[in-house]
């Protein structure tokens, strides 16, 4: 759909919006420390994706977009989805603020 698509686009450009906003001493990186590196690179820019969608009143989009990312292979995106949940999506962002 093309809402996916447009969540893909959204997606790259924040790649480029947080270069060099993710603070060196991010005690949630710390925390997972130990996952992939792909899944730690997305940590941060996963949450804030979900923000804006549900800032926007955007969840069913959302849900889409996290239902096509569950099914990419290696898994990366599906591991950093469950992380978010289980952390919330705010903590990640509180730590883009500092």
């Amino acid at each position: 759909p093309r809402h996916v698509t447009i969540g893909i686009i959204h997606h790259e450009i924040l790649h480029h919006y947080l270069l060099g906003k993710i603070p060196n001493d991010s005690k949630l990186l710390e925390k997972y420390k130990n996952e992939e590196p792909r899944v730690k690179v997305h940590l941060h820019l996963l949450a804030l994706q979900q923000a804006v969608y549900t800032h926007l009143h955007l969840e069913k989009e959302l849900n889409d977009i996290i239902s096509k990312d569950m099914q990419l292979p290696p898994g990366h995106y599906k591991r950093t989805w469950e992380i978010i949940k289980a952390e919330g999506y705010l903590p990640f962002i509180d730590e883009i603020k500092q």
